[in-house]
């Protein structure tokens, strides 16, 4: 699951909580950190593959912000992902919200167990469609080539049959070191200076799951952001 913080709100201590929350409950998190975009919200989401996305608002601007939200993931080819909102929502807007197809609504003051079972809902439902389809991943799209790499990861390699090799051109890094050293930051500089000077970059990062719980928590777009996302 994703979740972000759109707009000015520089509030998010609520949302970290719930990341918390989420993860202690075995699910794999995504922050992206405070004064996101609904465009950098969306593409985050697809490039993370993620099952749900979830939106922390305590700025007054749900009845704009979920609804931009939602078309750019129709347009990115994430239209099926459900997409949630929490903050403060007054009574009067949270059917409104609804109607428009958010997967839920959450105010402050909702039990975190409410919450748990209703995004597990919605992931597995998802999880659910996207097994009945029998798609195979498309790599030469953006949602695709995510696809693909969760399929990867689950160890259904074999199922994605032969992919496409890397160009002779292509060079591979591994950065690897003890929690908190500073490799996050190294790749987003580096990933900087390398579109600076016309390359292209592909980041990979990899976050320990919990072995207790079996979730975790990437937090590594935190810092590695920059003014082009992509």
């Amino acid at each position: 699951m994703l979740i972000s913080k759109i707009g000015l709100d520089g509030h998010d201590r609520g949302a970290k909580l719930i990341v918390r929350n989420l993860r202690d409950a075995g699910m794999e998190l995504i922050y992206t950190g405070l004064w996101q975009t609904p465009a950098s919200t969306v593409q985050a989401a697809v490039q993370e593959d993620v099952d749900v996305v979830g939106v922390s608002l305590l700025s007054a601007a749900h009845m704009t912000i979920m609804p931009e939200v939602q078309r750019l993931c129709r347009e990115a080819g994430i239209g099926d992902t459900p997409v949630i909102v929490g903050g403060i929502i007054p009574e009067q807007d949270q059917q409104p919200l609804r109607d428009m197809g958010l997967g839920g609504v959450f105010n402050p003051g909702t039990p975190m167990s409410t919450i748990i079972d209703a995004i597990r809902g919605l992931a597995e439902q998802r999880r659910a469609e996207l097994e009945a389809a029998e798609d195979k991943p498309d790599i030469n799209t953006a949602t695709g080539l995510a696809r693909a790499i969760t399929w990867a990861v689950e160890g259904r390699r074999a199922a994605l049959g032969t992919l496409s090799q890397s160009g002779p051109g292509t060079v591979r890094i591994g950065v690897t070191g003890s929690p908190g050293v500073g490799k996050s930051t190294f790749i987003g500089k580096l990933a900087r200076a390398l579109r600076e000077r016309g390359r292209r970059i592909a980041v990979i990062a990899v976050d320990p799951t919990s072995p207790i719980t079996g979730g975790s928590v990437l937090g590594d777009r935190l810092r590695m952001m920059g003014p082009q996302p992509d």
